[in-house]
């Protein structure tokens, strides 16, 4: 088409060059593209966070173009940053981009030019129970009764295709060779990858079992006045007496809190093997020795 001018002064020469240029006229053209939600960082959510429902309004926009333009569309998208995100985003308003196949920006009219997005912030959570985990023996004489966790349960949170994976929590190794009495001790649990609870140490009731042995325990002789009763064997009128029982019972326990004795009223002249009676605390079971 030619070049033409106006609104130049009479005084003025003009001259064009070239006085002819090369146009294209398309056929101009509008249509509807679904909005996506595109988020970025989701690697950096903090563990136990997920992305929930997610709302674009609309969730339509109108785009005008060149009809050679709007062939060329691929993707029309908003981005949302959810970088360390804790909180559900709610009625954000953000801007339409329009991306050919390649990815490169296209310049188009787009209406509305931005859209409200609403996104939900998820922190699921379930009650698992606590798997108890040990190293190394007891001291000699000590025995484990129970090792049990004070809560039966704890609450978990991660993504839901991490809880789905984990049915139950591990304590971190505890060293048996250091516990030395029954006792409520604090743990450390050893969380997998991905989970968090709001506490990461639990109590831990542990229950202990004693054996020792309490030597020089005197034997009391119940007998009748017309009695004279020598003990044969053992000479010293003494034995020694195991006993076992909680800790902290038999570990305090003392031989004058053990009654043993005979009963003689009731035999004949002469020699006898006779059982030795026993009384002591509750709990404690004991054996003696020589019978």
């Amino acid at each position: 088409v030619e070049i033409e001018y106006a609104r130049v002064p009479d005084n003025v020469n003009v001259y064009i060059d070239p006085k002819t240029i090369e146009v294209r006229i398309e056929e101009r053209a509008s249509e509807e593209f679904e909005v996506s939600v595109d988020f970025i960082n989701q690697d950096q959510l903090p563990d136990g966070y997920e992305l929930g429902k997610t709302e674009v309004n609309p969730e339509k926009v109108t785009i005008t173009s060149s009809r050679s333009v709007i062939d060329q569309i691929a993707m029309v998208k908003v981005y949302i940053d959810v970088a360390g995100l804790t909180e559900p985003i709610r009625s954000r308003e953000v801007p339409v981009n329009v991306y050919d196949s390649q990815g490169n920006g296209l310049n188009v009219r787009i209406e509305p030019a931005s859209v409200i997005v609403s996104v939900d912030v998820l922190n699921p959570s379930k009650q698992v129970p606590i798997d108890i985990k040990t190293t190394g023996e007891l001291r000699e004489g000590l025995k484990l009764v129970s090792m049990e966790p004070v809560e039966e349960k704890i609450e978990i949170f991660a993504k839901t295709r991490i809880l789905d994976q984990v049915d139950k929590i591990a304590t971190e190794e505890i060293d048996l060779s250091r516990i030395t009495s029954s006792d409520i001790i604090e743990v450390k649990l050893d969380l997998p990858e991905g989970v968090v609870v709001e506490d990461d140490t639990i109590m831990i009731r542990v229950e202990l079992e004693q054996t020792r042995v309490i030597e020089d325990v005197p034997i009391t002789i119940h007998a009748a006045d017309d009695q004279n009763v020598t003990i044969v064997e053992p000479e010293e009128r003494t034995v020694s007496v195991t006993v076992t029982g909680p800790d902290a019972i038999v570990n305090e326990l003392t031989k004058e809190q053990i009654k043993l004795s005979i009963d003689t009223r009731n035999l004949n002249e002469g020699e006898h093997r006779v059982t030795i009676d026993a009384e002591g605390p509750e709990n404690v079971t004991m054996k003696i020795d020589p019978h």
